[in-house]
């Protein structure tokens, strides 16, 4: 449908408008550079809008450069910038962002016409706010936001569309709040400092390297965690997904050690973690039901998509080993279901106060923390050991876990002895 004459006015005067602001404001760059360092309101307030029009014709979301205090011929200081997703939710504030660049040349790349390439050396951010908004394939709307966005200009069978690229190589972060939702889990909040990352952000892919960063993240336990992380965006990934999402921690939950590994290709998670020792009274801290007396090690992993993980791992009880695997949904209340397998547990590691004796099990295992809470259920079959003089029979041991108590019973499978 063709535009009414009206609104093609308004474009050409719009675009003018745009074009005459970048002209003056570089022009004036040059033949004004004296004013320019005291910072001129109308150049900085033209080189806004042009900024503006730019970033948010190359991406889906809006990018709005709402001020900048100080520009000359070598940079600018003092801009606030905020970006919306493609459903106009605000993603991303920045604020205090300056950055080290040649305006003249990035003036005439624009004016020139077709591909835009540009070099930012240097850029800082005094403080930046993300929110963690997911789709319903649980990728995060920011991600959506910095999606190159199609071409509407009509083109012929042999023409090549523009192509954007803007490179930031040295990007500096001074804190970063972050919240929201992401891989099910809901209600995050994570302070981020002495952030150093690059950034590459085009028409035909973005990338962004965070290289290690100060970490402080609550919601997902009891417990705080803090310790230091990287992470990497890929978009779209290098298997052809919409994004890639890589990250790894090293620090403590509470007074846990904890290492950690998490990926995301398209709405596939790939997820690890270490933890080499936990002493009972550290995890009782965030989860006074702990059933375990003895130092807990622990390897896990797991694969798929949020709602059905696939899960194996190891740990370690004392002495003792145990195998486990099964799935996992992160989706909604985080839900887990195990088959495992324990051999050379000591009985006093969940039994307080019972002698040493030598325990071995199998069976299945659900674990579901709702609201805060966990929730479980276990049925075991235990092989026979020894309590100096007694020799106890194999059994078949049953135990839940519900508002903080740990419930349970045994038969043995031994005509001779009670049952329960």
């Amino acid at each position: 449908m063709a535009e009414s004459p009206a609104k093609v006015r308004r474009g050409f005067w719009r675009r003018s408008i745009v074009v005459g602001g970048v002209v003056m404001t570089f022009v004036g760059a040059i033949a004004g550079g004296a004013l320019l360092h005291v910072g001129l309101a109308p150049t900085r307030r033209i080189a806004a809008v042009a900024l503006t029009d730019l970033l948010s014709r190359t991406f889906t979301g809006r990018v709005v450069i709402e001020r900048i205090e100080h520009i000359d011929v070598n940079g600018f200081e003092g801009a606030s910038a905020t970006v919306y997703d493609p459903e106009g939710r605000r993603v991303l504030a920045v604020s205090g962002l300056r950055g080290s660049s040649s305006l003249i040349r990035l003036a005439q790349t624009i004016l020139a016409g077709g591909d835009i390439d540009i070099v930012i050396p240097r850029a800082r951010v005094e403080h930046t706010d993300v929110e963690i908004l997911p789709d319903e394939h649980g990728v995060p709307s920011l991600a959506r936001a910095f999606t190159p966005r199609p071409s509407t200009t009509p083109q012929g069978p042999l023409a090549v569309p523009q192509r954007v690229k803007v490179w930031m190589p040295d990007v500096q972060i001074g804190t970063a709040c972050v919240r929201g939702s992401v891989a099910g889990l809901r209600d995050l909040d994570v302070d981020l400092a002495k952030v150093q990352a690059s950034v590459l952000a085009g028409t035909e892919r973005t990338s962004i390297k965070v290289d290690r960063y100060s970490m402080t993240g609550r919601g997902f336990t009891a417990a705080t965690l803090q310790g230091t992380a990287s992470t990497f965006i890929d978009l779209p990934s290098s298997t052809g997904k919409q994004v890639s999402l890589w990250a790894t921690f090293d620090g403590f939950l509470g007074d846990i050690q904890v290492a950690a590994h998490a990926g995301l290709d398209g709405s596939e998670l790939d997820l690890s973690a270490d933890v080499p020792k936990a002493h009972p009274e550290a995890v009782r801290t965030f989860f006074p039901a702990w059933p375990i007396f003895d130092d807990v090690g622990t390897h896990v992993e797991a694969k798929g998509p949020p709602a059905s993980l696939v899960v194996k791992g190891t740990a370690t009880v004392g002495e003792g080993h145990v195998d486990f695997g099964g799935d996992l949904s992160l989706e909604g209340d985080i839900v887990t279901r195990l088959d495992v397998k324990a051999r050379d547990v000591d009985l006093g590691a969940v039994a307080k106060g019972a002698p040493s004796a030598k325990l071995s099990a199998s069976g299945p295992l659900r674990l579901a923390v709702r609201g805060g809470t966990v929730e479980g259920s276990a049925e075991l079959e235990t092989g026979a050991f020894r309590i100096d003089p007694i020799d106890v029979p194999t059994a078949s041991v049953t135990a839940t876990l519900k508002d903080g108590v740990v419930a349970g019973r045994a038969t043995l499978h031994d005509p001779v002895l009670a049952s329960q």
